[in-house]
C-alpha cells in the first residue's frame, strides 16, 4: 500500500517563526516492507518557481513507485532499512533532511 508524505518549505520571517510558503516542496511515495525490514520510496520535487500541489506530487511521486522500467527504477526508487517499532515516517523524515 503507497503511503505519502508531504515536506513542505517554510519562509523565514523576521520574528523568526517560519510560515510554509506557497513555493516549492516535496512529495515522498513510500511503501514498507515489514518481513524484510525495508522502506522504499521516491521523491517528487516542486520547483521554488512553483507553488505547492499535494495532489499533483502524490500522482508524480506514486507513478515513479509504481513504474516497472528498470531505467526508472534504478534511476527513482531507493531503500533504506528498519527495525520493528520504528516509525517510517519518522526514518523518511530525518533519511530527508541530511
Amino acid at each position: 500500500m503507497c503511503k505519502f508524505l508531504h515536506i513542505r518549505n517554510f519562509a523565514q520571517t523576521m520574528m523568526g517563526t517560519g510560515e510554509p510558503d506557497g513555493k516549492g516542496g516535496k512529495t515522498v511515495a513510500f511503501e514498507v516492507d515489514d518481513e524484510n525490514g525495508v522502506i522504499f520510496f521516491t521523491v517528487a520535487r516542486c520547483g521554488p518557481k512553483y507553488n505547492f500541489n499535494r495532489r499533483l506530487g502524490r500522482i508524480v511521486s506514486q507513478g515513479m513507485l509504481e513504474c516497472k522500467r528498470k531505467s526508472s527504477m534504478e534511476k527513482h526508487i531507493r531503500a533504506i532499512g528498519f527495525t520493528r517499532g520504528e516509525n517510517p515516517y519518522e526514518i523518511l523524515r530525518n533519511h530527508l533532511e541530511d
